[in-house]
């Protein structure tokens, strides 16, 4: 546990070398949604795993949106005196918020993976084809067990981390080439029941190709067989694309 002024957060370091790898969670996840590459990426480089405010062993903390949460790292990392460069590898709506980092501190993240991350207009294009009896218990409900104001933290997303401003650094986006906007039973994250949403798979599976702009370095894979855990369903895969993206930074 890491004081950062009045709260704690709970941070893991395994590891050494340079560039520092930071592992940033889903919505409402913590540490555990790193297990299955968390030792195998120490292998080779520095990797640091922490709870965001309201997740895992991490102190509570009230409504707040994405720019909180950058600055809840900033100071978790002053705090432990973890230098950059940083590596930023994200999964899910963890990928706001290492945008939003990204975009704050570009002389010290050298390279990230996005791990199937919600693209910025995902939320508000997709909204029209969202049933209104799952609104409540899916990606576009109202509240969250982090308390973490989603549409406000894509704002700031999309007025800071825009297209070039990842300039040349590395970048990996591994995304699903079956979106997860079907069945929740059939491995989806989105809370849709089936059949599946044509119309998502469509826009999702656009939107993650258009996230390869923020750098001129990027590249996008599509992963065959997994769900929204690629990290769970395809660990090699991850630790491959981390593995890169640190060698390349």
């Amino acid at each position: 546990m890491v004081g950062i002024g009045g709260r704690s957060l709970y941070l893991d370091c395994r590891g050494q070398g340079s560039p520092t790898v930071i592992l940033e969670a889903g919505l409402t996840s913590d540490t555990t949604a790193w297990d299955d590459v968390f030792y195998q990426i120490a292998g080779f480089t520095r990797v640091c795993a922490y709870d965001r405010a309201n997740n895992g062993r991490s102190d509570d903390e009230g409504l707040h949106k994405g720019d909180q949460s950058v600055s809840d790292l900033e100071k978790l990392l002053a705090a432990k005196k973890i230098e950059p460069p940083y590596v930023l590898v994200a999964w899910s709506f963890g990928g706001a918020i290492s945008r939003l980092y990204a975009a704050r501190h570009p002389d010290d993240v050298s390279g990230m993976v996005l791990v199937d991350t919600d693209p910025t207009d995902y939320r508000s294009e997709g909204d029209a084809y969202v049933p209104e009896n799952v609104r409540e218990h899916s990606y576009w409900a109202s509240e969250n067990l982090e308390k973490l104001d989603i549409d406000a933290t894509l704002d700031l997303v999309r007025e800071e981390s825009t297209p070039g401003s990842f300039d040349d650094h590395p970048l990996v986006i591994l995304t699903p080439s079956v979106p997860n906007s079907g069945n929740i039973g059939e491995g989806g994250s989105q809370g849709l029941p089936g059949p599946r949403v044509a119309e998502l798979d469509e826009l999702y599976l656009r939107l993650e190709e258009e996230m390869t702009n923020l750098s001129t370095a990027s590249r996008i894979e599509l992963i065959d067989e997994t769900g929204h855990c690629i990290q769970c369903d395809k660990p090699q895969v991850v630790i491959d694309a981390v593995r890169e993206v640190v060698q390349a930074a």
